[in-house]
């Protein structure tokens, strides 16, 4: 599926382009600063402008900061396994933002097909769970989020997770978003809490039990 490009990448490609067919000489390194936001609006993928703190933006604000959340997790997370599925989730993530980056009720049906988002991702979440979960004893309790400094980093792209979650409804209500899109991030929560317990007793860390009060 193609992914969601800025105008500066799209730029770029069409350098590339004028120069495999002969139409440039050379390609200029394209800067990373365009100018074209100073006003405070920006372009979304369906090429229509919209200022800077629209709703659209925050989504992709909160999508951007939960994939660094995970990709800090995954740079503490030591199971070749659970890293290459943080590295997919990630890819997965810039998939998320290219729908939220193309409002279903302004977008061409072409802008569309382009960022169509899979439903199987979310079956892949599940099956990931599933296959974690069968190694971890049962939970019937609320626990601390911890367990060691890499379990500790995957409890927080959860939350951060949670957040974008949050914020991308008010997009569903009004037809913006498809809600797959949603729904993956409530499944991915999920699998980042039993991915994080997992990282946890990979390393010898008992979960650690909510208790309300201390002084028992």
């Amino acid at each position: 599926m193609r992914r969601f490009v800025s105008k500066s990448g799209l730029r770029a490609a069409d350098t590339a382009r004028k120069v495999k067919e002969g139409q440039s000489g050379a390609a200029p390194k394209s800067k990373v600063y365009t100018r074209t936001g100073d006003q405070g609006t920006t372009s979304l993928f369906n090429g229509s402008r919209r200022h800077k703190d629209d709703h659209v933006f925050a989504v992709l604000g909160s999508i951007d900061e939960a994939n660094a959340r995970v990709g800090l997790a995954r740079e503490h997370v030591e199971d070749p396994r659970r890293t290459r599925e943080l590295e997919a989730i990630q890819h997965t993530l810039f998939d998320a933002g290219a729908a939220v980056a193309t409002p279903l009720d302004s977008s061409s049906k072409q802008k569309q097909s382009m960022v169509s988002f899979r439903t199987e991702k979310i079956q892949q979440l599940e099956k990931w769970i599933d296959e974690m979960d069968q190694d971890l004893p049962k939970l019937n309790q609320f626990i601390l989020p911890g367990g060691g400094v890499p379990s500790a980093h995957v409890h927080m792209a959860r939350t951060a997770v949670r957040h974008a979650e949050r914020m991308m409804y008010p997009l569903v209500r009004d037809n913006q978003l498809n809600g797959d899109v949603a729904i993956y991030f409530n499944r991915l929560s999920d699998y980042l809490f039993v991915a994080a317990r997992y990282v946890a007793h990979s390393t010898k860390r008992q979960d650690l039990v909510y208790r309300k009060d201390l002084s028992d």
